[in-house]
């Protein structure tokens, strides 16, 4: 409790000022008498007992100087200590007692420890907030809470956002405030391929968002991707789907490509361009309004001659033995989604890849290929595991249980499905799989 060691603090200092203050300055040199402050000037030098009170106790009864009190001091001393006292004693009382003063304490300290303190001064502030909030709103809680929901720097706690939701539920919202918490609820993250061919699609990832709200909102969200370069415009849909309880936050990936005759519309070379990404949120369950949000990113957009691929194969002997090492397999096998049908995965582990790989994965049996999907590896990536899934499980079922053949090819249509991959392994890699018939079925 930081508030207790302030105040004593504060009369400790008011003490000490009426104590200079009484004791004042001194406003001459006279000799004056220790106990009673008689001025003794003109005894004799040897002669220690005041003519007033009659004390004689050798030279230290007397002092140099006649003092005056310092009037001003004193009183700011007992203005600072008379305060300072009785909050001290207040709060001792309080704080041996166990009373709870957090209902007392202005709203600022409580925000300072809603966001700063611990787990458990956490709970205690936001329930005091909440407390606030539902009685009569207040909008510098509002406020605070939306000032930390802008802040990608700030890791967000869903609590600010219920303090908002539940002011909203109480009409006690400053108008303005809940537009612009749709508005901020969501924060996007994307990547933008800035170097492509002259026929190829612009490709932008869009790894997943981060939802910045409570426990109770749950929105409709659209999106829109717009690519401006010089009088050349274009739009594509991002994102469209519904946030509810249960899905609090998407970590999945989702693409968009921007046409092919766009790049040759914008020509070789490197240009300027600005990727603007909008989206739209509605709220639902029990709430009402709208938000809008926007986010402009600023890229050098490179567009290769014709016939330039954006995607080179190297070949790399000196490397196929660290290629191969650094990978590892598991599967494939069967799952079920939630309609019931069966389809296969096939998991690939790199640990540390020498280069930036990019495969397509065949299942080879008796010379009949089975298309396991597309992978993509980052040189240097530590415990990287991809992953991919699709495609009827059931042609599996004919094909022996035990080990199959994997083959590896390189694939620069799945590195072109990048933001960051424009050079790769050109070597075909074979590995030995275990097809799980178990998980499969009969």
């Amino acid at each position: 409790m930081i508030l207790l060691p302030c105040v004593f603090l504060g009369f400790v200092c008011g003490v000490w000022l009426v104590v200079l203050g009484r004791r004042g300055r001194r406003i001459d040199d006279h000799p004056v008498c220790s106990r009673c402050g008689y001025d003794l000037s003109g005894r004799m030098p040897d002669q220690y007992r005041c003519s007033e009170c009659g004390v004689v106790r050798g030279p230290a009864s007397v002092r140099i100087g006649n003092r005056e009190c310092r009037r001003g001091l004193l009183w700011s001393g007992v203005l600072l200590a008379l305060p300072c006292g009785l909050a001290t004693a207040v709060l001792m009382i309080a704080f041996t007692g166990g009373v709870d003063l957090l209902p007392y304490t202005p709203s600022r300290f409580v925000l300072s420890r809603a966001q700063d303190g611990t787990e458990a001064d956490k709970v205690k502030a936001f329930a005091e907030l909440q407390r606030r909030v539902a009685l009569a709103g207040n909008s510098s809680i509002v406020e605070r809470a939306l000032a930390i929901q802008i802040d990608p720097a700030i890791r967000w706690d869903s609590r600010w956002g219920d303090l908002v939701e539940t002011a909203e539920r109480s009409k006690a919202i400053a108008p303005g405030q809940w537009a612009r918490y749709l508005q901020q609820s969501v924060r996007f993250i994307e990547g933008v391929r800035c170097r492509v061919a002259w026929d190829e699609e612009i490709f932008v990832w869009v790894p997943g968002y981060e939802m910045r709200i409570g426990s109770s909102l749950e929105f409709d969200v659209k999106s829109q991707l717009t690519l401006k370069c010089g009088d050349i415009t274009a739009t594509v849909p991002s994102l469209g789907s519904s946030i509810r309880k249960s899905d609090r936050s998407f970590t999945g990936s989702q693409s968009s490509r921007f046409p092919q005759t766009l790049t040759a519309r914008i020509g070789a070379g490197t240009k300027p361009v600005t990727m603007v990404h909008t989206w739209n949120v509605r709220a639902v369950n029990g709430f009402s309004g709208t938000g809008s949000g926007r986010m402009e990113t600023a890229i050098q957009l490179t567009v290769l001659p014709k016939g330039e691929p954006s995607v080179q194969l190297r070949k790399r002997p000196d490397l196929s033995d660290a290629v191969a090492a650094c990978l590892a397999l598991r599967g494939p096998y069967a799952q079920r989604n939630a309609s019931g049908e069966e389809h296969w995965m096939l998991t690939i582990c790199a640990e540390h890849p020498p280069m930036d790989l990019a495969f397509h994965a065949f299942l080879v049996d008796h010379q009949k290929e089975y298309d396991l999907g597309t992978y993509v590896f980052r040189a240097g990536s530590a415990d990287v595991i991809g992953y991919s899934s699709g495609g009827d499980a059931r042609p599996l079922r004919d094909i022996a249980e035990g080990p199959v053949d994997i083959v590896l090819r390189p694939s620069v249509e799945a590195a072109a499905d990048t933001v960051d991959v424009f050079e790769i392994y050109e070597g075909e890699i074979r590995m030995k799989g275990k097809l799980a018939r178990a998980l499969i079925g009969k």
